[in-house]
This record gives structure tokens, sequence and C-alpha cells, in this order.
């Protein structure tokens, strides 16, 4: 599916129902495809290896990915320059601890959920 809608600037459909679970190289997807925000939170992303550029200059793609598996990605080099996600990470997939090399970058899943589980404590007279 690599370079799939790259260029495709009035490309804006529902490819929600796409089965994607062999997939493996997603590389510059919708690469400038500047119109496409459709919803891919559905998508099974388990076996992509290769992000690269996928969103890069999709400037109106503005979807919740926070569900996609990315555990056996090892490259995503731009993957959201020039998109409307470029500094929204509560919308990207994470991993727990964060990855930040050359190649690879995922915020830190803990980093968010740590705010929303913090315990609340009772101290009436103990």
């Amino acid at each position: 599916m690599s370079g799939m809608f790259s260029e495709a600037t009035s490309f804006d459909q529902d490819l929600s129902s796409w089965n994607t679970g062999s997939v493996t190289d997603i590389t510059a997807m919708f690469y400038e495809a500047s119109s496409f925000d459709k919803d891919l939170n559905s998508w099974n992303t388990g076996s992509v290896t290769d992000m690269d550029y996928m969103f890069y200059g999709a400037s109106s793609f503005n979807q919740d990915l926070s569900g996609w598996d990315v555990s056996q990605v090892d490259r995503n080099i731009d993957m959201w320059d020039g998109s409307a996600m470029e500094n929204i990470d509560s919308k990207k997939p994470c991993t727990d601890g964060g990855v930040s090399t050359g190649d690879l970058t995922w915020p830190d899943c803990s980093a968010e959920s740590d705010d929303e589980d913090d315990p609340v404590t009772d101290d009436e007279g103990d």
C-alpha cells in the first residue's frame, strides 16, 4: 500500500472497512494527500513495519489513531510532518515508555494515562 494515495490532493474516501491485517509497508500512503481526513482507527496495523512519511503533508488529516498497534513498526521517519496531527500526540499511536531514535518516534502511552489514573486518597481520621 506504499504510496497508494500519494499526492492525491482531492482524495477523501472512507477506507475504514479495509482488511489491512497482512500489510507491512504503508510508506507515504497519504503523502501530500491534503484533503484526506477519514477515520482509520479500525485498521489492523499489527504487521506493519514501515510507516515513513505516511501522512507527510496531509494537512487536513486529524483523526484519532491512538488504538493502532505499532509494536512491529521499526521506521516512521517524518510520518506526521506537515499534517494537522504534527503536534497532537494524544491522537497518535504510542508505546509504553515512548521511543525516540533516528528512524522511530512514538509518544509515551504511560505519560498520558498517569494524570487520569491517579488514585484519590481519603483521609477520614485514619
